[in-house]
This record gives C-alpha cells, structure tokens and sequence, in this order.
C-alpha cells in the first residue's frame, strides 16, 4: 500500500548519519572566503567595465578635439583665400585702369604673360 508517512521518514536519517554519509558544511573561514572571492570578481569586472567606458569616452572627447582643430584651419584657409582673391582682383582692376592687357585668358595658369604699354614703363621710371 502506498506510505503517506514517506516524506517524513526520520529513520532514513537517522540510518544515513549511522552510516557517516551526512554532508557538512563548509567552516566560517571557508564560506568567508568564498564571499572574499566572489566580492573580488564583483569588483574586478566593474572596474574593467569603467576602464573599458573611459577608454571609449576619452577617444570620443579626442576626436571631437581633432574635428575642432580641423575645423578652425579649414576656417583660417577659407579667410586667407577670400582675402587673396579680393586682393587679386583689386590687382587686377589696378591694372585695367592702366591700360594692361592680357594675352592669356587662361586662369589655370598661375603666372600669366601680360603686355605692358611703353607709356606705363616710362611713368615707372
């Protein structure tokens, strides 16, 4: 017949500590230990997982350090160019008051041939 009294069976018991099979367990010391361990591996990931964001963090501030950099000689070069093209074409207007021609029309040349009259040489002198 079926035993309704099986799950408190305290003779089991008794007969598994005549036989020396009980399971003890672990000292103070050892389960301090362990905590010790565990604590330590706690702390050493989050430390890892800080360094890993700082490094990320850091580079970022870095690249946006450089992107300024950049962006202010990008700026300086644009100025200087606009202030040598007006000076170039106040040069220019200089000259066609004066009655200079060119004979290359090309632009991409950078050293142009130009016809200076006798008359603007003689006023030179």
């Amino acid at each position: 017949m079926y035993n309704r009294n099986a799950a408190y069976d305290f003779g089991a018991l008794e007969r598994q500590k005549r036989k020396g099979q009980i399971v003890e367990l672990p000292s103070r010391r050892a389960r301090r230990k362990e905590k010790l361990k565990s604590k330590k591996m706690v702390l050493m990931a989050a430390f890892s997982v800080f360094m890993a964001s700082a490094t990320v963090v850091s580079g970022f501030v870095m690249g946006q350090v450089k992107l300024t950099e950049i962006t202010d000689q990008t700026e300086k070069a644009s100025k200087m160019l606009d202030e040598c093209e007006s000076s170039n074409t106040q040069l220019r207007m200089e000259l066609e008051s004066k009655g200079v021609s060119k004979i290359s029309e090309n632009d991409s040349v950078h050293n142009e041939i130009v016809k200076i009259p006798k008359e603007v040489l003689t006023e030179a002198h």
